[in-house]
């Protein structure tokens, strides 16, 4: 069992907004409680049932005119079941979502309750080799956030929730090759998505103030293939590194006499990928990583001026970690988008260029 308080403030200030003042400043206030309660049950060393219950409650309030001042209860339901040894693994479950909105003035957003399967296996079909084959459907039903509901300019109160029936097929293999090569994992998804009132975010006049919008009927297919290894250098040096490769086919289907039927979804691109290096010395740890992302369309119609060109960001970052007095001290420092690109992630608000940040934490 376990429970949490959130408190959080957010101050916005647009010192260039045309009014009176000469400043627009939005408050914004919210408090959140939470609760989690769990058990698991085995009956046997192969079979097990497990039961799991989350409520939270979030309230808003802000300096606003007539501002909704809501409030939302919402519980979320488990129970599941799984059964594994060493060739086989299968695990079902279903959850339970309802949701209570009220608001001091105005019209609440809608109640909602739903319940959503989920089933999984995993086979091992090789006794010497760690290969494994992997596969899962699952219904999600992906409420609105209460910032998406409720913020001014950005929360729409009729916005509905995600629907989304997910099929995954994929393979994992692991192996070591030697005394160098510790672990070496491949790992290849292929999923198809069939997604009603798909929730879409998009920047408007800033990025503080983005516009939420259903998109009735979407299709997602894709590719997720990715590559992790752990090389033993020398006695005291090692090396982690991965590398991440997404293909993604996010389209409309919602009227096939649409202008944007069958065009790519706004801000998803058709390729993407991550990679890192990480060293790890008794001296200094060194880590450099880089994100890429191919073309995406800044709008629903895949138009030639709505395009956006790839990018790129490369980092490199250097850490260590100390004892004193029973405490553990982590220390860094990371030099981030190293060849200074003023990429644009969102149309019209380009990226910082190279920066510097320190990082101090201390873990009692």
């Amino acid at each position: 069992a376990n429970a949490k308080y959130n408190h959080s403030r957010v101050n916005y200030l647009d010192t260039a907004w045309l009014s009176q003042s000469q400043k627009l400043e939005n408050k914004f206030i919210q408090h959140e409680l939470y609760g989690s309660l769990s058990a698991l049950y085995r009956v046997s060393g192969f079979l097990s049932f497990s039961a799991s219950s989350d409520v939270s409650l979030n309230e808003m309030e802000a300096n606003l005119h007539n501002f909704a001042y809501p409030t939302r209860f919402t519980s979320l339901s488990s129970l599941a079941a799984r059964y594994s040894n060493h060739r086989v693994a299968v695990t079902g479950s279903l959850l339970g979502t309802v949701t209570s909105e009220s608001v001091k003035y105005g019209t609440p957003a809608d109640n909602h309750h739903k319940l959503s399967p989920f089933v999984s296996f995993t086979v091992k079909p090789f006794h010497t080799a760690d290969f494994r084959i992997r596969a899962f459907y699952k219904n999600i039903f992906r409420l609105p956030t209460f910032n998406d509901l409720y913020y001014l300019r950005t929360g729409f109160r009729k916005l509905k929730p995600e629907d989304a029936h997910q099929l995954n097929v994929g393979i994992t293999h692991s192996f070591s090759a030697d005394e160098r090569l510790k672990t070496l994992t491949l790992t290849v998804d292929a999923y198809h998505n069939r997604i009603k009132n798909k929730i879409v975010a998009k920047p408007s006049a800033s990025l503080f103030e983005w516009t939420m919008l259903n998109y009735g009927s979407v299709y997602i297919n894709g590719l997720d293939i990715s590559s992790q290894a752990q090389i033993i250098a020398s006695k005291n040096i090692s090396v982690e590194t991965g590398v991440n490769y997404t293909f993604q086919q996010a389209t409309d289907r919602t009227e096939k006499t649409g202008r944007t039927y069958g065009h790519q979804l706004p801000y998803t691109p058709f390729h993407s990928g991550s990679g890192r290096i990480n060293v790890k010395n008794p001296l200094v740890n060194v880590a450099y990583s880089m994100i890429w992302s191919g073309v995406r369309y800044s709008n629903f119609q895949n138009y030639s001026e709505n395009r956006l060109p790839p990018y790129s960001d490369h980092s490199i970052s250097i850490y260590k970690s100390f004892d004193i007095c029973y405490l553990i001290v982590n220390t860094g420092i990371e030099l981030q988008n190293i060849f200074n690109k003023n990429y644009e992630v969102i149309s019209g608000f380009p990226m910082p260029g190279r920066s510097f940040r320190v990082n101090l934490s201390i873990n009692f």
